[in-house]
């Protein structure tokens, strides 16, 4: 999560700021979207990975903080380019249609990184993905849990985080696995229905 005075100026949060932003000029134009809310939180909730106590909290390395932080740059930049299609009208969907379309084209986004990285160093991609899916399922060590606990009760971006994904877990039947496309596409839909259907930030 973001913290005052901790992390709030560090990578994560300001990209979650951003995220947070697009989301109001776009409500406030007319465009009919909560993506970009669910991405501010989503991105609030990896801010963790900002921090000492963070990092050793996910049980990951320099190399895989270093590679989750440039993919989270990456997509970043992707989702802006997405923002200003809906501005310049290149992208015309509106409401649960615009929303779907914008969670399956960045997933697809993810699968080519995921793909490329995998090819590449095996290694360090089972590695990200196993980092990944402790912070998505909440099934890391004591520390992990300790912190998401803290994050649910103090961040409410955390909360509606943790909340998607026990609803993407019951939908698929079981945790969440970052490695496959459709579970990240599952649990990007239910965070956008549980942002859609609750208090905006």
């Amino acid at each position: 999560m973001c913290v005052w005075l901790i992390n709030e100026d560090a990578g994560y949060c300001q990209r979650s700021s951003t995220y947070r932003s697009n989301s109001k000029l776009l409500q406030a134009l007319g465009h009919d979207t909560v993506y970009f809310k669910g991405l501010s939180d989503l991105t609030n909730t990896l801010g963790d990975l900002d921090t000492s106590l963070g990092r050793l909290a996910s049980d990951a390395s320099s190399k895989v903080s270093s590679l989750l932080s440039k993919l989270n740059v990456s997509i970043a930049k992707f989702n802006q380019g997405q923002a200003a299609k809906i501005l310049n009208g290149q992208i015309t969907q509106n409401g649960a249609a615009l929303d779907n379309k914008l969670a399956t084209d960045e997933q697809d986004f993810v699968q080519r990184q995921l793909s490329g990285l995998k090819s590449n160093n095996p290694t360090l991609y089972a590695s990200a993905i196993n980092t990944l899916n402790k912070a998505i399922n909440g099934n890391g060590g004591a520390v992990a849990k300790i912190g998401r606990w803290i994050g649910n009760h103090v961040s409410s971006a955390d909360a509606r985080v943790s909340r998607a994904a026990s609803m993407a877990q019951a939908q698929l039947g079981g945790p969440i696995n970052y490695a496959n496309e459709h579970d990240r596409v599952v649990f990007a839909q239910d965070l956008i229905q549980w942002n859609a259907s609750n208090e905006s930030i």
